[in-house]
């Protein structure tokens, strides 16, 4: 009597099987932020900052600012308005980046889609230049804007669970192209785009 095995072949996607793994930041993009840390801070280590100053809301409303972060995930600012007071916290030392606002009697909660950018936009050296977690930094290359010669270099958020948020997330910042100068002393940034909190996400 002949006997019959049936084999059963189990496929898995690669998708699966493998983990999908952070992208290694470009060491150009990676020496240009370093060089730039150290001459916003004079190569001083900064764990914690408060900034104060006058504000401007909304193009109107004008008056005070009070600004201050501890480490790289958590961020308050305090506006004192001639229209009323309005405080702004920001939270991504979990691990789970989350936002809250504060005006008067109201209050509300930020999107998700306006947590991923850094929570400390005031003070790059505390942002994602310090190369937080699941920071990825992009060497774009040399470009010529407004006359001047710098350096390009982007920075996003990546996330395992799902593609890379790239575009809500990403960060442009140019650097003198000249190397003799100390980059952070010309350092310019241009956020991601703020959405309205009730805006459908977008990911790209």
């Amino acid at each position: 009597m002949s006997v019959r095995c049936l084999l059963l072949l189990v496929l898995f996607s690669p998708s699966l099987v493998f983990a999908q793994t952070q992208p290694a930041s470009d060491p150009r993009a990676v020496t240009l932020a370093a060089q730039s840390i150290a001459a916003l801070t004079g190569g001083i280590a900064i764990s914690d900052v408060t900034l104060t100053g006058t504000v401007t809301w909304n193009g109107t409303d004008s008056g005070t600012a009070t600004m201050q972060a501890v480490g790289t995930g958590e961020s308050r600012v305090d506006l004192a308005l001639a229209g009323g007071t309005r405080t702004e916290i920001r939270d991504a030392q979990t691990g789970v980046a989350l936002g809250q606002w504060m005006a008067g009697n109201d209050s509300g909660y930020f999107a998700m889609q306006n947590c991923w950018t850094d929570a400390v936009w005031f003070f790059p050296p505390l942002g994602s230049l310090s190369m937080g977690s699941n920071i990825v930094l992009v060497y774009v290359g040399q470009e010529n804007r407004s006359g001047a010669t710098v350096q390009h270099i982007q920075s996003y958020l990546y996330q395992s669970d799902s593609k890379p948020h790239t575009s809500a997330t990403q960060h442009d910042r140019f650097f003198p192209g000249r190397h003799n100068l100390p980059p952070g002393s010309d350092h310019i940034q241009r956020a991601s785009r703020y959405r309205r909190d009730d805006e459908p996400t977008g990911r790209g």
